[in-house]
């Protein structure tokens, strides 16, 4: 894998991991500049990038949605009359607890 060097907006902030690329904030001469310095400065493993890139791949990404959409599917058969049981999912915890509300 080959770092990168981006704009620190949209999908590149999302993509770019630490360790995988330089991005930067300034959209200027001045800010790729900058990012030219801090690239030339690390070190990078084309190995890690690699690993890192993999995980977007379109296989691996679909596995992980049908994944998702499978436990959120059973979740929602199931959920028995839980109406925050798919917000639970959707945030990444535990569907089948209820949680405290707070605030």
């Amino acid at each position: 894998g080959r770092p990168a060097i981006a704009l620190g907006r949209g999908g590149a902030a999302e993509v770019v991991a630490p360790g995988t690329g330089v991005l930067y904030d300034e959209d200027s001469d001045a800010g790729l500049e900058g990012a030219l310095d801090d690239f030339t400065r690390q070190r990078f493993d084309p190995e890690a990038i690699r690993r890192h890139a993999v995980t977007f791949d379109r296989a691996v990404y679909r596995a992980s949605m049908e994944a998702l959409l499978a436990e959120a599917l059973e979740t929602f058969r199931n959920r028995d009359g839980d109406p925050q049981a798919l917000d639970r999912i959707a945030r990444g915890l535990n569907p089948s607890v209820a949680y405290a509300r707070i605030g």
